[in-house]
């Protein structure tokens, strides 16, 4: 018998004689009122625990089935989250949602986990936490400034040109890992920041604005080149104004992507920039919700989350997700050319 079914069905038969009514996969069955789910991290939970809301239209009691320590599965499922997330949390992810969650039986190393509290991995770009040396190279070659956690990175349309970390005063030049080891290897003896920098932006302008090549310089971090836009367009998504709100680490490679915007009634609503479908951004936008609502960062806190993506990616399972929620919550779907919009109004 397969492992995961094992251990749920060990748990279940405790309670039943009888075969699940009804079996979501490997990681979820349902017997009568309970559904047992399986899952190895608290992040994976939060992608079965979706799988859940969308498949059962009843309102369950979920019974987490923990997962042997380092088990791992190649069809385990797993959430990009973008700050750290510990069982005890999920509760308050959840808490809107159709799910009565029993208590979750959690390891001593589970409990004692040390984690950065999550209203210190929220950063906003000011005048006081940026140095003059990357302001002002910003300014000359018209770069966007994202502050993080630890560190500032200069971004091109949403993608990385360079960053500076905290601690450590070289600026170092290059839109991955990778390109960063490379100019290392390339420079032994250290380059020029500028000079590097317009090499870099002389490829990324033709590259990253091209989506029929499908360069992958025009196909990464997408929803970050979405918000520089409705950053600088706010009323092409109903709004007065839109500043952009930071997740988590410099070295993160995948945060979810969020804004503050300030609606034409003048109220304050959290933006969630989506690029693809994604099943748990309801999940993790209510976590952070929460948050700001505790945060003295934020005078007039959001009310209302509203997930910003094309229309592509709108599916049926995302709207179910959201339906079930008692939160405010709307979707702003945008046109697959989006990108298109600022060259054709200065054509008008």
């Amino acid at each position: 018998m397969d492992l995961i079914s094992s251990l749920i069905t060990s748990e279940a038969l405790k309670r039943s004689n009888f075969a699940p009514d009804c079996t979501y996969g490997r990681y979820v069955q349902i017997y009568g009122e309970d559904a047992y789910v399986a899952f190895a991290t608290p992040k994976d939970l939060l992608v079965n625990l979706a799988r859940l809301l969308v498949r059962s239209p009843a309102t369950l009691r979920v019974i987490p089935c923990k997962l042997p320590d380092g088990y791992r599965s190649h069809d385990l499922p797993e959430a990009s989250l973008s700050f750290p997330l510990r069982l005890e949390v999920l509760k308050e992810a959840i808490s809107s949602f159709e799910i009565d969650l029993s208590e979750i039986a959690t390891t001593n190393h589970d409990k004692e986990a040390v984690l950065v509290p999550l209203t210190s991995l929220i950063s906003e770009v000011n005048g006081t936490n940026v140095d003059e040396t990357l302001q002002s190279l910003a300014v000359v070659f018209g770069l966007e400034v994202a502050r993080f956690t630890d560190g500032v990175r200069l971004e091109y349309l949403g993608l990385e040109v360079a960053r500076r970390v905290d601690g450590i005063n070289a600026v170092v030049v290059g839109s991955s890992e990778r390109d960063r080891q490379a100019r290392e290897l390339m420079y032994l003896s250290g380059y020029d920041v500028r000079e590097e920098i317009g090499k870099s932006l002389s490829q990324l302008k033709v590259n990253r604005s091209s989506f029929r090549a499908l360069h992958p310089h025009a196909l990464f971090f997408r929803d970050r080149w979405m918000r520089v836009l409705v950053t600088e367009h706010p009323d092409i998504v109903g709004f007065q104004s839109v500043r952009a709100l930071e997740i988590g680490s410099l070295d993160e490679t995948t945060p979810r992507c969020y804004g503050i915007g300030e609606s034409l009634d003048g109220s304050s609503v959290l933006l969630c920039f989506a690029s693809g479908p994604d099943i748990v951004a309801p999940f993790e936008s209510l976590l952070l919700l929460q948050v700001l609502r505790c945060s003295s960062k934020e005078r007039f806190y959001p009310t209302k989350i509203s997930f910003i993506t094309q229309r592509q990616d709108v599916t049926e399972a995302f709207r179910t997700i959201l339906k079930r929620s008692s939160q405010d919550w709307e979707i702003v779907s945008v046109s697959e050319r989006w990108f298109d919009l600022p060259e054709k109004r200065n054509l008008c």
